[in-house]
């Protein structure tokens, strides 16, 4: 991966399936478990869940089209949202 080559930009609906699965091979990686090689549809549908909540952001780093990174993000349950 050649870091000047990387591009940051919001998520697309066609990225959302490569997005979960950079969360599984991440987890699979940090459980010592095999990389999977595609993700499953209960994992694209939670990655869906999670960035249909309010006020959630979520970007991909893409490099030569792929999708290469995730960050998603949203305030805890308990913080007031009310200013945004």
């Amino acid at each position: 991966m050649n870091p000047e080559s990387i591009q940051i930009r919001g998520v697309r609906p066609h990225d959302i399936g490569a997005a979960a699965l950079v969360i599984a091979r991440a987890n699979a990686q940090r459980d010592g478990e095999s990389l999977p090689i595609t993700a499953t549809c209960g994992q694209i549908s939670d990655l869906r869940q999670r960035m249909d909540k309010p006020h959630a952001w979520t970007y991909v780093a893409v490099e030569g089209g792929r999708v290469a990174g995730l960050a998603l993000g949203y305030p805890r349950i308990d913080e007031n949202t009310s200013h945004y």
